[in-house]
């Protein structure tokens, strides 16, 4: 199914702009918007960071994915499994607020070591 025309133009706002906000109702497209930038810019960047409730973690990103972008991969930042799934390559990065100051503690360390991050680009 193909996005809406303000869909699209909701994308390009947000690839035009260094960081941009969607204030749209709930139901509105708010994750396809926010998957096509991804998808986008993925080819400039070495992933997206996507920070959401546990929920959203677990079961509203990942069910989005498969929905509407099955072609992006991604990585779930939870969990006993949580630093190597950081440590491979993917398109997408979960992770929910709890989980940040890990991830901060984390980063430096990869930063340290590697001198890049895994993502450049957060939602």
């Amino acid at each position: 199914m193909p996005a809406h025309e303000y869909q699209e133009k909701a994308t390009k706002f947000a690839l035009d702009k260094e960081a941009s906000y969607n204030a749209l109702d709930m139901g509105l497209g708010k994750t396809l918007i926010t998957l096509n930038w991804c998808k986008a810019i993925l080819p400039e960047v070495p992933g997206v960071l996507i920070v959401a409730s546990i929920r959203g973690v677990f079961s509203v990103w990942p069910d989005e994915v498969a929905k509407w972008t099955p072609e992006l991969k991604y990585q779930t930042l939870h969990g006993p499994d949580k630093a190597m799934n950081l440590r491979t390559k993917t398109d997408l990065y979960f992770i929910n607020y709890e989980g940040l100051q890990w991830l901060l503690k984390e980063l430096k360390k990869i930063f340290k070591a590697t001198g890049k991050l895994p993502f450049r680009a957060m939602v």
